[in-house]
């Protein structure tokens, strides 16, 4: 079986904003539809993150305003790899819906893959590598994550976001998660 530390990794800070979001994202009566995503979208309000020294920190250093996604009930998000604007991603699950992240391991036989289903834990952040392919299982209601773009040092200087369809994973981008994971892990993050 493969180890997800290729995937995915929980970082040690544990959010205090959590159940604050979780009731903002409960009272937004509108989501945006970005025309290049699926998901339902909404920013964090920066009265709210900046509640949390973690993502505080982080926008410090350069990393993305973070956003809220909204799954539909019932619903799969299918595996896919993110944009080049996106190698990474810190992830936060809010509450506990009956759903699972997961990415598509290393191949068993022919078409088998082993699956990699992230352990999320409540009030703790993941750093996810999007360049491997994963996907969203919801079977409950509504599902809602709070998620951080990386900073502009972290994506692959090969992205087009005027030609996103363009993008390919390249080796460089696949360096980025455990460059970043040893970033956080000597912050102590």
């Amino acid at each position: 079986m493969s180890d997800h530390s290729k995937y995915y990794y929980e970082l040690n800070s544990i959010s205090t904003i959590s159940t604050e979001l979780l009731d903002y994202c409960r009272s937004i009566e509108t989501w945006s539809r970005p025309g290049w995503t699926t998901f339902l979208q909404n920013v964090v309000p920066k009265h709210i993150y900046e509640k949390d020294t973690l993502i505080r920190t982080l926008c410090e250093q350069g990393w993305k305003q973070p956003a809220l996604f909204k799954s539909e009930p019932k619903s799969i998000y299918k595996f896919h790899r993110d944009r080049g604007n996106r190698p990474i991603a810190l992830n936060m699950l809010l509450g506990e819906p009956d759903s699972e992240t997961l990415f598509m391991g290393d191949l068993i036989y022919r078409n088998q893959y082993e699956l990699i289903k992230v352990d999320y834990k409540p009030n703790r952040y993941y750093l996810l590598n999007t360049t491997e392919q994963h996907a969203v299982m919801n079977y409950g209601t509504e599902r809602y994550i709070m998620s951080i773009d990386p900073p502009d040092r972290y994506i692959d200087p090969l992205w087009n976001a005027e030609s996103p369809e363009l993008y390919r994973v390249t080796e460089e981008s696949k360096k980025m998660f455990f460059r970043v994971v040893d970033e956080f892990k000597n912050q102590q993050l």
